[in-house]
């Protein structure tokens, strides 16, 4: 790890990053040259599951791989979380199909860019493992923590089963609400307050969908295709020139989200092309199909 690069540098700068609720995760909590990075991304609200794989989740994805390489950290560990749908009571064929889809994405992002040790993992695999089935039995008989749901609880038990694979750094995202258990702080706090503290915590803004009524979205699963850019997407350039005509040149906030992803995916593709954000994300969506 460059020592003249710390974390406390790079938010500042860093596009997508949530400052306030990142400052307050990341106090106190040391990271060394042998850190790694997890985070999880899952494919369902309570009410359904996702439509596919937005273009948003390279928020999260481009923001893990950004820090490994400024930070000179070790692994990166994404959880696809199937296990967690299941446990929504979704069909099994139907999550299955899913976290299929969801796996081929993020496989093809990440060949895509030659991102190294970056690990992709189905919670189904490593929640057979016997240690992170004694750490989830914790959990579940833990004072506090067993009053939440079985959701909230794998969540938990993912975050310190993947902290013990030496990955102290999560990447989540939020909705800057204050106690919201619509993002990923919820789960945070919880672990933080009843497991471990040695923990640093980053979180991205939230997704971006054109629909008025929800602009602001969870990067990694969607509802309304109609209103999101998806991966892959035929239709991407009209849904943007669509929105254009109906919330105007800055997209509701989203043409300025949308800058910050290009701004990451270029310091891996330096060869991204000049134009609009409209072309230049029609060229991510591109690079990222050819694997698909």
């Amino acid at each position: 790890m460059d020592e003249s690069i710390s974390i406390e540098k790079i938010i500042e700068t860093q596009p997508l990053i949530e400052r306030k609720a990142t400052e307050e995760g990341i106090k106190k909590v040391t990271l060394t040259k042998d850190s790694g990075i997890y985070f999880g991304t899952g494919l369902c609200s309570h009410r359904q599951m996702s439509c596919g794989v937005p273009f948003d989740i390279l928020s999260m994805i481009l923001t893990a791989a950004s820090l490994k390489k400024k930070l000179g950290l070790k692994d990166i560990y994404h959880n696809l979380a199937d296990s967690h749908a299941l446990s929504n009571n979704f069909p099994f064929e139907e999550v299955k199909k899913t976290v299929e889809h969801y796996e081929k994405v993020v496989t093809a992002i990440v060949d895509t860019l030659g991102i190294e040790n970056y690990n992709i993992i189905r919670a189904s695999e490593f929640q057979k493992d016997d240690n992170y089935i004694k750490i989830l039995e914790n959990v579940k008989n833990h004072e506090q923590l067993s009053k939440l749901h079985s959701y909230a609880q794998q969540e938990i038990a993912d975050i310190e089963f993947f902290r013990q694979k030496g990955a102290n750094l999560k990447i989540g995202w939020t909705m800057s609400i204050p106690d919201s258990r619509y993002d990923e702080t919820f789960y945070d706090k919880n672990f933080k307050a009843y497991m471990n503290p040695n923990v640093a915590f980053v979180y991205v803004v939230p997704g971006r969908s054109f629909d008025k009524k929800k602009p602001r979205v969870a990067p990694y699963v969607d509802f309304n295709p109609q209103y999101r850019i998806m991966l892959p997407d035929n239709e991407a350039a009209k849904k943007i020139e669509q929105a254009e005509r109906e919330l105007g040149l800055g997209l509701n906030g989203a043409e300025k989200y949308y800058r910050g992803i290009i701004e990451l995916w270029s310091e891996f593709d330096p060869n991204i092309q000049k134009g609009s954000t409209k072309e230049r994300v029609i060229y991510i969506i591109n690079r990222i199909n050819r694997l698909l």
